[in-house]
């Protein structure tokens, strides 16, 4: 007897208008019958702020800007399963299926309109999502996941994989486990955590930064609001923070065995001295801002930037 193994993903949308299919099998509109095909090319109609959730085990997925209210999706599975995909008035769901757990690599791409919501999921693959302005949700266990043009909100995260998050006006949550995390170019709120990887955050306007590591290096170069907060920490890997010109901060630096390298001027406030933990603060300004920095054996380098952000 065969089995048959169906993983469903829901492809939720504002509302769905027509539905075209590849093989010239078509849905009318309200129509709940399932299709279940290896090749899928189809265009629906969506409001602004729709949501388009796709899910496969491996393979790629790749999500791009269109024009217009269309969502357009091609997608093929090679070497056994099936794409399942079901359309009604509310919303849609996007699938695999093997028979008997064989189930062979999807190539999965879709074009949306601005602002429509972006959900990604493979096991095993790499997600790209660019320029869609929107919010993008964007996670994977082996692949490496990038993405670009995205506003609101940015959650990517890969297990064994990199996570690359470029050019947005977002919150931002990237996370790995034995990949590197890199955002660059970030207007808003970033979390950068991973286990073994390093973290970079280049070019970052935000009022709240935090990276942490395990074993790998952290680098920051961006603001240090009056208002803002700001921790960076490894426990065996480098701490690099680039200090912006006219930054105000409360410097905070601990490091057990490391080095603390700093071109700009220390000053122990009275009766302070440097504790076993080799601990200190010191004050940027007026030092309205919260800046912490730990390594446990790694160096801690603080340098004045070229200019404030």
């Amino acid at each position: 007897m065969r089995r048959r193994t169906a993983l469903l993903i829901p492809l939720v949308l504002g509302f769905v208008s027509s539905t075209a299919w590849a093989q010239g099998k078509g849905h009318k509109r309200g129509d709940r019958d399932d299709d279940i095909v290896a090749r899928l090319d189809t265009t629906v109609t969506v409001q602004r702020g729709g949501r388009v959730s796709l899910g496969i085990v491996s393979g790629r997925i790749i999500v791009t800007a269109g024009s217009g209210s269309s969502v357009r999706i091609h997608a093929t599975l090679e070497d056994g399963g099936r794409f399942r995909f079901r359309a009604t008035d509310s919303g849609a769901e996007l699938g695999v299926e093997a028979d008997d757990h064989e189930l062979g690599d999807a190539h999965v791409e879709v074009s949306v309109p601005a602002g429509v919501l972006i959900a990604a999921n493979t096991v095993s693959g790499d997600i790209s999502v660019r320029d869609t302005r929107g919010v993008v949700e964007a996670h994977t266990v082996s692949g490496d996941v990038a993405v670009t043009g995205a506003a609101e909100r940015v959650s990517a995260e890969s297990v064994s994989g990199d996570v690359e998050v470029r050019g947005v006006t977002a919150s931002v949550r990237a996370q790995s486990v034995s990949g590197n995390v890199q955002a660059e170019n970030v207007s808003g709120d970033v979390q950068g955590e991973t286990v073994s990887g390093d973290i970079i955050l280049h070019d970052v306007r935000s009022r709240s930064a935090r990276a942490s590591t395990t074993s790998g290096d952290v680098e920051y170069d961006g603001t240090i609001g009056g208002d803002g907060r700001y921790e960076f920490q490894s426990h065996s890997g480098d701490v690099r923070i680039s200090l912006p010109s006219g930054a105000d901060a409360t410097v905070t630096v601990e490091t057990f065995s490391g080095e603390l390298d700093s071109d700009v001027p220390i000053t122990l406030q009275p009766g302070q001295v440097m504790t076993p933990s080799r601990r200190l603060s010191f004050k940027v300004g007026n030092g309205s801002g919260q800046l912490s920095v730990r390594s446990f054996s790694g160096d801690i380098t603080i340098r004045r930037g070229s200019g404030a952000h």
